[in-house]
Parts: C-alpha cells; sequence; structure tokens
C-alpha cells in the first residue's frame, strides 16, 4: 500500500492510496485454490476536522473513504467493485501528553460485480472502535483496540448476515521530524455469521487483521 497525504487547507487531509495484494489460497472450503500477486485497490482518504482536542473538550473529525478494487479481499477473485466508507471520529486526551483516547463510528457500503458470473452484489457495514493508548516515552505510544462490526446485505442495512467482535494491540513511533512508523493487529474473538456454525463469522470478517505502516513528512 502506497499513499501520500497533503493538506489543502486548515483541518481538511487528502490522502490517495493504491495498494497490492498477494493471495495464497489452498485447500479452504467455499473458496477456489489461487496464488495470485496483483493490483488490488485505489481509494482516497478525506478527514475533516470539525474540532481540535487542544481547544475543546475533545476533538471531532469527520472522513469520507471512496473505494474501488480490482480484486476480491476474501476470494481474490476478479472483480470490480466500488464503495465508500463514512467515519466519525472522537479522540479525547485524557491524561496530559500521557494517554489518550478515541472513539469511531463507521458505515461501509459497496456494490461488487463479479468478472466470472456477472451478478452484482450489495453489501454493507457498521460498527464502532475503541482504542486506548499510553505514551511510554517520548515519541513512541502503545495501547489496545477493540472493534465491533456488523455486516449486512444490501446498501442499507437491509438483511443480517453477520457480525464480529475484534481486539489488539497499536504502536506507533516517531523516529525523527520526518520519519515514523505504525502498527496494529486485530483478532476475531468472538462472531457469528447467518446460517452457519461456529464461535466465529469467518465468512463476512477477517480472523486476522493486521496493518504496518511508514510515514515520511515532506
Amino acid at each position: 500500500m502506497l499513499g501520500l497525504k497533503f493538506i489543502p487547507f486548515q483541518d481538511f487531509s487528502v490522502e490517495p492510496i493504491v495498494s497490492a495484494t498477494r493471495f495464497d489460497i489452498f485447500g479452504v472450503p467455499g473458496l477456489d485454490d489461487r496464488r495470485l500477486f496483483a493490483y488490488g485497490s485505489a481509494s482516497l482518504e478525506m478527514r475533516y476536522r470539525l474540532l481540535n482536542r487542544e481547544s475543546a473538550p475533545f476533538g471531532l473529525t469527520v472522513g469520507f473513504d471512496p473505494r474501488w478494487a480490482r480484486v476480491d479481499d476474501t476470494s481474490g477473485a476478479p472483480v470490480d467493485q466500488y464503495g465508500g466508507a463514512l467515519l466519525l471520529i472522537a479522540d479525547k486526551e485524557l491524561v496530559g501528553k500521557f494517554i489518550f483516547a478515541a472513539f469511531n463510528v463507521i458505515y461501509k457500503s459497496n456494490a461488487t460485480h463479479s468478472s466470472v458470473t456477472g451478478d452484482w452484489q450489495h453489501t454493507s457495514e457498521l460498527g464502532v472502535s475503541a482504542a486506548i493508548t499510553m505514551q511510554v516515552r517520548p515519541g513512541v505510544l502503545i495501547g489496545a483496540e477493540a472493534r465491533y462490526m456488523r455486516s449486512f446485505d444490501g446498501p442499507g442495512l437491509d438483511r443480517f448476515t453477520g457480525n464480529a467482535l475484534s481486539v489488539g494491540p497499536t504502536f506507533y513511533a516517531r523516529f525523527s521530524e520526518k520519519v515514523w512508523m505504525s502498527a496494529a493487529w486485530n483478532t476475531q474473538v468472538t462472531g457469528h455469521a447467518l446460517n452457519e456454525m461456529g464461535a466465529l463469522d469467518l465468512t463476512n470478517f477477517e480472523r486476522h487483521r493486521a496493518l504496518l505502516r511508514f510515514g515520511y513528512n515532506f
């Protein structure tokens, strides 16, 4: 994944992102065997800060992330997928320069056209996440995050198809004024897919989700 963030005016940021995807799928029930490395998706992350926590009781940001993908996230099958996410992001400094908390509300909608069958599928998701972070030394923060998501058939949360709760650690380090990195890992601890057995929803959500980012400020 490669992105470039810029700020055209105060409190508003734009980050175009392109990503590549690799799949190694063998012997998984319900999925075709597939070994593939290809272009994955292009997206645009837009954020506008309504409240700055340095001058308000808490920070508040709204986000919109349109996205276009060429492969299915789960199966690796060729598709044309158009979607987007709406976010409401609240953050607060609990203990000055030491402990921080964040709470997010997330809505996602996707329309997927299969290049194999020609069928269209419309799905949506609604969820919340909460995180707490502690600065253990200047420029180094560790924390934990919990995320609960519900999935639906249809773009308007039409028919419930599953839910999942994931938890995991987070990490951020600033190496200099220009160089930084962040990492997060979530594992699904409980969930349920409609008409499926088991204590996890592996039909609509990942068992594990990891993200590692390196950044350079120009």
